[in-house]
């Protein structure tokens, strides 16, 4: 499609998302409750009827249309529109006059708060699902690679893509099957990178587990939330029982479920009482629970029986993330729970990578061997004191001496995949991260990360046992 504008929503409130959608080249305006019929249609729907109007990112355009069409599921009030100023009702139209076309997004206050008993990312990557199918699927195909990870129906039918498994998944696969294939959805989670460098770049909080899978598909990844996102988005569209785990440095308080109704309640005017720190998830496979940990970042792979897991719900586990080894206590939660913080994760925290990156210190990627950070750069003493804090880290933790780029040193990184990512990520920051107060730049720690046990993984050796002939090339 030969497109000569952009209409651009952007949310007002929430984590301050934005959807674009590219336009024919006569489309000078478009009328509210068409528009919004538009977003009734799912994306291969809206093909089949010849709508020209298409989104650039069709899977993080459901985010949106979910929150039109479903607000409630994404604790979301009903959306309003503005333009040029203007609140816009149903039967106005608006203005596509320009090359960008700018909408803002808001609240209907004067609407009852949503019940946060509806709240479901079941629900919500059903839909979406419904509505990008193909793209969901071809991209799970590619990343798992059915052809050198075979798996086989209870027939001994090969599975060769996601589809054949939908709606029949504990019929279709046996406990070893099952097993085989869980295993190796974990694994490649895993082995994605734990990065918050895509969505600086694009300029999004976070990403959805229907969304991850394109992402991965593109050799992206996300952080722990986003990883068990898309764990889950598995489980939930074959139809497989799982459940949440949290972790915090802190003991997780019994009454864990009121509390975080309670700051939902607030919408966001009480502080969560707790810290929650790491998102995994239990899942039941052939009558059996797996707590499984594809979230990586330096913190193995775990899929572990009942019996294996139980010394990490019985005491705090020790987990490390680059330079700090912390003592995560976990504990299982209801689904409303882990719905509910993926979903406020999802919609609701404003700057919510930047939060990642600079309050929690998971900087911009964290891979096998290498760490690369971030941190404001006011220059002269300040700077100083920013490269002796990192050097310290790094000789507590016995890693070598981090090295230190600057605008004016990029050119100085001899591999030159590493630098574009940097200029990009670079950019991007001075776009996003808009504070009239910082009046510096930014300065990158690369920091190499020696080889350690933290990378073995932990798995239950029944499991082992039976994913030993995963690949037609041995283990």
């Amino acid at each position: 499609m030969t497109s000569s504008a952009l209409l651009i929503l952007k949310d007002r409130k929430g984590n301050g998302d934005q959807y674009t959608l590219q336009l024919p080249a006569d489309m000078a305006t478009w009328r509210i409750d068409g528009f919004l019929d538009f977003v009734t249609h799912g994306h291969a729907q809206r093909q089949q009827a010849g709508y020209l109007a298409q989104p650039a990112d069709p899977l993080h355009f459901e985010r949106l249309r979910l929150m039109l069409t479903k607000p409630e599921i994404t604790f979301n009030r009903p959306i309003t529109f503005a333009q040029h100023g203007h609140s816009l009702r149903s039967t106005d139209c608006f203005d596509l006059s320009q090359s960008v076309n700018v909408v803002s997004l808001d609240r209907c206050d004067d609407h009852d708060r949503p019940p946060l008993s509806a709240i479901s990312t079941c629900q919500a990557g059903r839909r979406a699902f419904g509505s990008c199918q193909s793209q969901i699927i071809e991209s799970f195909d590619q990343a798992f690679d059915f052809g050198i990870y075979p798996i086989r129906a209870q027939d001994s039918t090969p599975i060769e893509t996601l589809a054949q498994l939908m709606g029949c998944f504990d019929e279709a696969l046996d406990e070893t099957n099952q097993l085989r294939f869980f295993y190796r959805v974990a694994t490649l989670i895993h082995t994605l990178p734990f990065e918050t460098m895509s969505k600086i770049q694009a300029g999004i909080q976070f990403r959805t587990g229907w969304e991850m899978w394109v992402m991965a598909r593109q050799g992206w990844g996300g952080v722990c939330a986003e990883k068990t996102g898309m764990l889950k988005c598995v489980c939930d569209l074959l139809r497989v029982a799982n459940h949440p785990v949290i972790g915090s440095e802190s003991s997780i308080p019994d009454d864990i479920s009121t509390l975080v109704q309670r700051y939902l309640e607030s919408e966001g005017q009480e502080d969560l009482p707790i810290w929650i720190q790491h998102h995994i998830l239990e899942v039941c496979l052939a009558g059996k629970r797996y707590l499984i940990d594809a979230t990586g970042g330096n913190i193995p792979l775990l899929f572990l029986d009942e019996q294996d897991a139980s010394a990490y719900f019985n005491g705090a586990t020790r987990s490390r993330m680059v330079y700090r080894t912390e003592r995560l206590h976990l504990s299982r939660v209801s689904e409303w729970v882990g719905d509910a913080l993926l979903t406020l994760n999802q919609y609701h925290v404003p700057e919510l990578h930047l939060q990642y990156i600079f309050k929690q210190g998971l900087g911009l990627s964290i891979g096998p061997s290498l760490f690369l950070g971030v941190y404001f750069d006011w220059g002269g003493e300040r700077s100083n004191l920013q490269q002796n804090y990192y050097a310290s880290l790094a000789k507590h933790a016995g890693f070598p001496y981090p090295r230190f780029i600057h605008p004016e040193n990029l050119d100085a990184i001899p591999n030159e995949n590493l630098r574009k990512q940097l200029e990009n990520t670079l950019a991007a920051l001075r776009v996003f991260y808009q504070n009239k107060n910082f009046t510096g730049d930014f300065t990158f720690v690369i920091q190499p990360i020696l080889d350690n046990f933290w990378r073995r993984p932990r798995v239950t050796r029944a499991v082992w046992n039976c994913v030993q002939e995963m690949t037609t090339n041995g283990p």
